[in-house]
């Protein structure tokens, strides 16, 4: 399939669905591979050329990871003098995730759209803290087709409401409209993206870790 070896076993996991797509069929075949819900990822750099998907992937890569300093500089800009904000943008860019460049792995796009969601919250404030919310939730929702990590985030926006609202009315609601946001986009876009309605929070392969450590999301 490439002429790199690969270095981590989930890269396998990523590179195969990208390849030949994520029906159930394939992962019947594919025994012993997990199921990433990565969906949106996998369509994504399921455009690169599959003769040289490898060396296709890092100059993607790479291009997600530089275009990152621009959404986290526009955050700093917003607390920080100039030259602060390009020395921290510059920080974000060359931080160690920066090294899953040359993988076939979804972090660094997933990086880039961390700093997407960071910046709108933080601008759509300005309307108010709903606006900002379902913006940030719509955002995040898309960013869970990439990495379902993402679920994260609405954990601790959520908490960025209700502490912005000092845990009044307006700031839980916020935060229960992020969450709800979130979970309609992220079904909707994955069934536009699959064809099948998916309604884990994580998918199967995570949900099944975390109910091993007994926190079911399913």
């Amino acid at each position: 399939l490439t002429p790199n070896a690969f270095v981590f076993a989930d890269e396998t996991g990523y590179l195969l669905p990208i390849l030949y797509g994520s029906s159930a069929e394939n992962y019947q075949r594919w025994s012993i591979l997990g199921a990433y819900p990565s969906y949106l990822y996998f369509w994504v750099y399921s455009f690169l050329p599959s003769d040289s998907l490898h060396a296709s992937a890092k100059i993607l890569n790479a291009g997600f990871i530089a275009v990152t300093a621009i959404p986290a500089y526009a955050v700093a800009r917003r607390y920080l003098a100039i030259p602060v904000a390009a020395a921290f943008a510059a920080v974000v860019m060359l931080s160690p995730i920066s090294s899953f460049v040359r993988y076939v792995m979804p972090e660094p796009m997933y990086f880039f759209g961390f700093w997407v969601v960071v910046l709108v919250i933080v601008s759509a404030l300005d309307k108010s803290p709903l606006f900002s919310a379902v913006a940030g939730g719509a955002l995040i929702g898309v960013l869970s087709l990439i990495k379902p990590h993402a679920l994260a985030l609405t954990l601790g926006g959520g908490v960025f409401f209700l502490l912005q609202d000092r845990l009044r009315t307006h700031g839980a609601i916020a935060a229960a409209a992020l969450f709800l946001v979130y979970y309609v986009v992220r079904v909707v876009l994955a069934y536009l993206l699959t064809g099948e309605w998916m309604w884990s929070l994580t998918g199967s392969i995570y949900a099944g870790m975390l109910s091993g450590i007994h926190i079911d999301l399913l």
